[in-house]
């Protein structure tokens, strides 16, 4: 029993029974099995996940220019979250859109980590606990190779020690991955917490090392998926459409091209009746 079972257990139950279910009937090892659970769940709550990064592509794209609205009410709060508040739904975003699915989702990752690093609730089944043709001679093995005799007693039949050093490369592994992961999908235009975040993974590698391989096996995967997953909902997402300004003192909203603004300063503005009107360009050269 888990420190989890009073909240968790319901859902820990499920997982617990879907990797036994996906061992049994697709004939997976359970190492197999562990990878095919993870992405089966990150499959299932990919609509939750798409919107969170649909939004947070929004919010980036969004950031430049309420920093000019904080600017320019710096001195009156209010107005300033009135503003703000206006800009957000012009444009259709929702701040908490990147922040609520979250709500869903670590419940979901806390029990499957928790299902995973007691390897006891399964390991009573028979099967196969290695991986990649003995690189992993038993996934329920501590990442160190250091599971003591006692830790070993817990399961039947005996857990088989690893190779040494085959804990040491999937940590390697996992650094990576999630460094890469973290690199590609930060969307903070601030490059000190992206390193923060970047050097995380080495910080915890010392407390990573004491739990079994199958929880870094799922670590691995998800990053992986992630990753993917990221990549895949910006090539279908649109980054590059018009942004709304709130409302100037005479009602009139300016709407703002990004890539058009970038190249040649081209705007247009909008009454607040709606109807478009496009305000001349005036190019200067010097002689």
């Amino acid at each position: 029993m888990t420190l989890s079972a009073g909240i968790l257990a319901p859902i820990e139950s499920v997982l617990g029974d879907l990797l036994v279910w996906i061992h049994t009937t697709a004939g997976f090892t359970w190492a197999w099995s562990i990878i095919a659970l993870t992405a089966i769940v990150r499959l299932a709550i990919f609509p939750i996940t798409a919107k969170q990064t649909r939004s947070s592509l929004a919010m980036q794209r969004l950031a430049p220019y309420q920093k000019q609205l904080a600017a320019k009410y710096k001195d009156d709060r209010a107005a300033l979250n009135q503003a703000v508040m206006e800009f957000y739904k012009d444009n259709k975003v929702n701040p908490l859109a990147s922040c609520l699915p979250l709500v869903i989702q670590i419940p979901i990752f806390l029990s499957l980590f928790f299902v995973l690093k007691h390897p006891e609730t399964f390991s009573g089944h028979s099967g196969d606990f290695s991986w990649l043709g003995g690189f992993i001679d038993d996934i329920r093995q501590n990442i160190n190779n250091g599971m003591s005799g006692k830790a070993m007693s817990k399961f039947t039949p005996d857990v088989v020690k690893n190779p040494a050093a085959s804990g040491w490369i999937l940590l390697l592994v996992y650094i990576g991955s999630q460094m890469l992961s973290t690199v590609t999908m930060m969307t903070s235009p601030n490059p000190q917490q992206k390193w923060i975040f970047m050097l995380l993974p080495l910080f915890f590698a010392p407390f990573i090392l004491r739990f079994p391989v199958g929880v870094m096996l799922y670590w691995i995967t998800t990053n992986l998926w992630s990753l993917f997953q990221y990549l895949l909902v910006v090539r279908f997402t649109n980054t590059d459409k018009e942004v709304v300004m709130p409302a100037d003192s005479k009602g009139r909203k300016k709407v703002v091209a990004p890539k058009a603004s970038n190249k040649a300063g081209a705007t247009s503005a909008a009454s607040s009746s709606g109807g478009p009107s496009t305000t001349p360009r005036r190019n200067k050269r010097r002689k």
